[in-house]
């Protein structure tokens, strides 16, 4: 159980963990990563894949048992549900505020109701109308979170889907990620894990799915993808996408920037959590060289970045945390607008002479909203 008062903010990093070696997912809770991803797919050789998803299981019962054994009891809580009521709800993090779809709750996770087998999500945690940045306060860790520690996610394999998604459907386990993602093979991990959730007594719709773009069928339904049942954000994976478009990037991988912006309207139209950026596979790549292409990914709409080694974690950190200048510049932006609201008019002008509307405020709430908590 999280003690009372801890937050959790919206994921910036997500650090790629072989799923075959036990002692590197020993150690990969230390390594400053917002969400681990276990990996049973391009991490782990085609004859070890049935004993990683059996060393991945066991990583991830083995935290679950542990947290269930350090976990106090809450002398405030019942024993248990009431006769008849639906099973307790499973906070997530992630999303934007505000977005709605008809027929389903706002996206991203945050403390709500537990979505249902054909709902995105839960209410989001993200900025508030008031600039601030809005936490998720959890007297229980989040499905997927050991005592405020990094969210622990598994990417399973698109052909094994059957054997993958069932045996990872466990309380410390966040959701899948699903590479070569189309509608169809989300269809079919929505209904394993529906009857992985049943079987293990978890609540209905608690495991999340983030589709990764791969493929060009999966870039065409992207915005269908964005709408399916239990997606959290959408990630791309740019060295098999270039490979089947026939693309050779250049340094800058400019190439890929429309397929990209697919994602990112994508995410936007469905109310989605920004999208995550791809990994930078250049493990020559200089510190510098890794927070420039961040903050190039950043600018076209991207909150977040996978990684394949740990020292690329705080630098993609660091670039997706606003800095205390564009933090103190957004709210004063917000301010300046709230104060002309308040007088009549709906514009006013910052201290360069720049005017400032809602569209202006619109982009220093989300600034706003990714900051650390004060």
């Amino acid at each position: 159980m999280q003690p009372e008062g801890r937050a959790r903010m919206v994921a910036r990093s997500y650090l790629y963990v072989p799923g075959d070696r036990r002692e590197k997912l020993a150690r990969a809770r230390e390594r400053g990563a917002d969400g681990l991803v276990l990996d049973l797919e391009d991490a782990v050789a085609p004859p070890a894949k049935d004993s990683a998803r059996e060393v991945v299981a066991a990583f991830l019962t083995g935290l679950t048992d542990e947290g269930a054994a350090a976990a106090p009891p809450d002398a405030s809580a019942p024993d248990g549900p009431a006769p008849g009521a639906p099973p307790p709800a499973a906070p997530h993090e992630f999303g934007p505020s505000g977005s709605t779809r008809s027929g389903s709750t706002p996206h991203g996770s945050a403390l709500g109701t537990s979505p249902s087998a054909t709902s995105n999500g839960p209410t989001p945690a993200g900025p508030t109308p008031n600039g601030a940045a809005t936490t998720v306060s959890t007297a229980s860790a989040p499905n997927g979170t050991i005592f405020g520690g990094p969210e622990l996610w598994v990417r399973v394999n698109a052909d094994r889907l059957d054997e993958d998604v069932p045996a990872v459907t466990l309380p410390s386990c966040a959701g899948v990620w699903v590479p070569k993602a189309d509608p169809e093979s989300l269809a079919r991990v929505d209904a394993l894990l529906t009857a992985a959730e049943r079987a293990a007594g978890l609540p209905a719709g608690v495991m999340r799915v983030v589709p990764v773009i791969e493929t060009a069928r999966g870039l065409l339904a992207v915005a269908e993808i964005a709408r399916a049942p239990r997606v959290l954000r959408l990630g791309i994976g740019e060295a098999d996408l270039a490979a089947e478009l026939g693309i050779r990037p250049g340094r800058d991988r400019a190439e890929l920037a429309p397929h990209r912006a697919a994602l990112v309207v994508a995410s936007a139209a469905a109310g989605l959590a920004a999208p995550i950026a791809p990994v930078e596979t250049d493990l020559s790549a200089t510190g510098a060289d890794l927070a420039a292409t961040t903050r190039a990914l950043l600018c076209e709409g991207f909150r977040a970045r996978t990684a394949i080694h740990p020292r690329q974690v705080p630098v993609i950190n660091e670039v997706f945390t606003p800095s205390p200048a564009e933090i103190a510049a957004a709210r004063d932006v917000v301010t300046r607008l709230g104060a002309a609201n308040q007088s009549g008019t709906g514009v006013a002008v910052d201290a360069r002479g720049r005017m400032i509307d809602e569209a202006v405020a619109r982009s220093a709430r989300e600034v706003l909203g990714r900051a650390p908590a004060s």
